[in-house]
């Protein structure tokens, strides 16, 4: 697929349509973070999201007790994501 984008996020596929940037939000709550405050983040970013031009498809939020060095949300997760962007 090739990707033209313009300040509005817009992609032109290889037949020529046009579709908004798609986009999966992804939150991890740590230890001494809040759920509320990690979906507080994700409200914002998703406004900013849109604001840009994009299509927000999900908001997931993973907890965990620390970072995962490979993926940071851990690796059933991160193929969890990958699936949902198919």
């Amino acid at each position: 697929m090739k990707k033209n984008l313009s300040p509005k996020q817009i992609i032109t596929t290889e037949n020529g349509q046009e579709e908004k940037e798609k986009v999966i939000l992804v939150g991890c709550v740590l230890g001494g973070t809040s759920r509320w405050r990690v979906s507080d983040e994700l409200d914002e970013l998703d406004q900013l999201s849109q604001t840009a031009g994009a299509e927000v498809l999900q908001r997931v939020i993973q907890s965990r007790e620390r970072i995962d060095p490979a993926t940071f949300i851990g690796k059933g997760k991160a193929q969890q994501i990958s699936a949902m962007a198919g």
